[in-house]
């Protein structure tokens, strides 16, 4: 069996192992070539890896923040702001009220919030609820929020 152990270095400090091991059958173990192909298969490059160079994560929004540690998987959010502390990112999360899906309730408390500095209300976090953060709960509205890798 092969085995990559990488240790990121920066604000996140998570061990990761790849291996690949010999199917049933084969006669060899996998080559470096099976080994790097393996690799190259995960698209997007963290810095700071301590194996000699970058190790590629996935990263489907292309923020930098790899998806096995972003609260925000399917959005754009480099700054991972979660004002309310749910493991779901504010650009994602227009679920005001806790319920795990945006509804009524929800529009309700964000109407309250406008033109306010509620940072759980201010999705795109510029410091104020307006136009911009109606848009964005527009998109949000009628669906659970996330997807997050911090939310079960």
């Amino acid at each position: 069996m092969k085995t990559l152990m990488t240790e990121f270095t920066g604000i996140f400090a998570v061990p990761f192992t790849i291996c690949l091991m010999a199917v049933s059958g084969h006669a060899t173990e996998p080559s470096q070539s099976d080994f790097e192909t393996a690799i190259s298969t995960l698209s997007v490059t963290v810095a700071g890896a301590t194996d000699g160079g970058d190790l590629p994560l996935l990263d489907t929004d292309r923020d930098g923040v790899p998806n096995v540690l972003d609260n925000c998987i399917d959005v754009f959010n480099t700054d991972q702001r979660d004002s309310n502390y749910d493991g779901y990112g504010n650009m994602c999360d227009a679920d005001l009220d806790g319920s795990l899906y945006v509804d009524d309730v929800d529009l309700e408390i964000f109407r309250k919030a406008f033109f306010s500095g509620e940072p759980d209300a201010d999705f795109n976090g510029d410091g104020v609820v307006n136009v911009i953060d109606l848009g964005i709960f527009r998109v949000l509205f009628s669906q659970p929020p996330g997807p997050s890798a911090l939310h079960p």
